[in-house]
């Protein structure tokens, strides 16, 4: 089908018209669309991973307080440590001495918090000795 004969029949569908230039409303419409069926899943990528990076950020947290907590608990020295339960924002950082042997303790810090409706929590655990 010629170049013509296209302008023809896309005339005589209402599509062009001669001597106007420009696009019509259908497909104006059909272009939109077409724009707005392939931003709808770039849209949803962009939600996801600022929900993922959220999530990241607040392990990373969790790492951080349950790593100074225990290097606290290990710094106060042999049968020195004390159970203890401390509430940082939306953080709740829980530890705990047990008793192993006479020259060997285990230290186990908990760091928990909430995620939406998801409950989230990591634990480190380091043992200390006596010598």
């Amino acid at each position: 089908m010629s170049r013509r004969a296209l302008f023809r029949a896309l005339c005589r569908a209402g599509l062009r018209c001669a001597g106007r230039s420009g696009f019509s409303v259908v497909e104006m419409l059909l272009v939109f669309a077409i724009v707005g069926i392939a931003i709808l899943p770039l849209a949803s990528v962009q939600f996801y991973s600022r929900r993922e990076v959220n999530e990241a950020q607040h392990h990373s947290q969790a790492i951080q307080l349950a790593e100074a907590q225990l290097e606290q608990m290990r710094a106060s020295g042999f049968g020195q440590a004390q159970p203890d339960t401390v509430r940082n924002g939306i953080f709740t950082t829980a530890s705990s001495v047990v008793q192993v042997s006479n020259t060997l303790q285990q230290l186990q810090v908990t760091v928990s918090w909430q995620h939406g409706t998801i409950p989230r929590a990591m634990t480190l655990t380091c043992l200390q000795s006596l010598r």
